[in-house]
């Protein structure tokens, strides 16, 4: 009795219900409190206004989504181990790095994924992004080298015509992921050209193929994936090489021009790696 909801945040604006419902911080409406219990990507939302209007805020939510929390145990363990976490997933590296450059780069973020971890039943040490996240590509280039990758080949694949397709994930954002230059990426076509192949260069290369609007709209991410698929093939490649698993089963499943194929694939390939069936 005599509390009063005198304004909502989320993520669309609504002028509809009792009291205004908006969708950024600024917000100037008198309040004695901020009573959260939003979608975790809201959390940092309501923080900004909780420190602009310098107001106490009580969080019901765990600001984390499922996503964060699997990362944020991975680079705990990665950490504790006294190990780089290495990944072979593009979307899966994405996450890692993001999160762990959220604890680097946002002292709230920081706070709350930490109180919230010591409530576990056995708690780990505070995580403030001492990990380091690597994608495998990252390892080749970086950890072995392609010249020592060459030098392993048993198969090359001389005489065949690969575009390597970045996507989305791998790149952006930039600045946090430091994977390679985001306009114009040379990773894979240096693995490529370590592996004895031919990189094709082609205008789509690091471009999204739509695989993460799928399900809510089957015609656009068909539309982006064959626009990427036409493209390699337009300038005369053979096969495709990506290094993320939703982006090679959306050019697949929409009927890739070229044959695509996982990084891991090409690379056993020219090693001589066998299947084991066992």
């Amino acid at each position: 009795d005599g509390c009063e909801i005198v304004a909502g945040l989320d993520r669309v604006a609504d002028n509809t219900r009792a009291f205004p419902v908006f969708a950024t911080a600024d917000i100037d409406i008198p309040a004695d409190i901020i009573i959260d219990f939003s979608h975790p990507a809201l959390l940092q939302t309501v923080l900004a206004l909780a420190e602009k209007r310098h107001l106490p805020v009580i969080i019901a939510t765990t600001g984390l989504s499922d996503e964060q929390l699997a990362a944020v145990r991975a680079l705990v363990a990665a950490r504790d181990a006294g190990q780089p976490l290495v990944t072979v997933c593009a979307a899966c590296h994405n996450v890692m790095k993001q999160t762990n450059n959220a604890f680097l780069t946002d002292p709230h973020f920081d706070d709350a994924v930490n109180r919230y971890m010591a409530q576990e039943k056995e708690p780990k040490e505070p995580y403030h992004g001492e990990a380091r996240v690597l994608h495998f590509l990252e390892l080749l280039r970086d950890e072995v080298g392609f010249d020592a990758l060459k030098k392993a080949v048993k198969n090359p694949l001389t005489g065949k015509k690969i575009a390597a397709y970045y996507g989305c994930m791998l790149l952006r954002p930039g600045k946090v992921m430091q994977f390679d230059d985001v306009e114009n990426p040379q990773l894979l076509e240096d693995l490529i050209r370590a592996l004895g192949a031919e990189p094709v260069l082609y205008p789509m290369r690091n471009e999204c193929c739509g695989g993460y609007v799928a399900l809510e709209d089957a015609a656009s991410a068909k539309k982006k994936s064959n626009a990427v698929s036409d493209s390699a093939a337009a300038h005369g490649a053979d096969l495709m090489v990506t290094a993320c698993p939703l982006c090679k089963y959306n050019l697949v499943k929409n009927g890739s021009a070229v044959p695509v194929v996982y990084f891991t694939e090409l690379l056993a390939e020219a090693l001589g790696v066998k299947e084991d069936t066992h």
